[in-house]
């Protein structure tokens, strides 16, 4: 189960499937995650400016590290 805080367009999401992968694993294709009956949380503190750049502000990181907080999520990984 994944729950998402941020959908306000598309972004690359490799990095960030590539590490839910390998924490729960991948039913469809059988590949074992470390921790297979973990709750997933996404918090995207990235936004995309007029320019098409991506950034973060730090009330961008620290909006989504609240965001986690109120979920009471026990570990958080930052990939920046």
């Amino acid at each position: 189960v994944i729950q998402r805080l941020g959908d306000d367009g598309p972004r690359a999401t490799e990095h960030g499937t590539a590490v839910a992968t390998l924490l729960v694993g991948q039913t469809a294709g059988g590949v074992a995650g470390l921790l297979p009956q973990a709750r997933l949380y996404a918090a995207d503190a990235f936004t995309v400016d007029a320019d098409g750049k991506v950034h973060a502000t730090s009330v961008d990181l620290v909006r989504a590290l609240d965001w986690l907080l109120a979920q009471r999520v026990d570990v958080i990984n930052l990939s920046l």
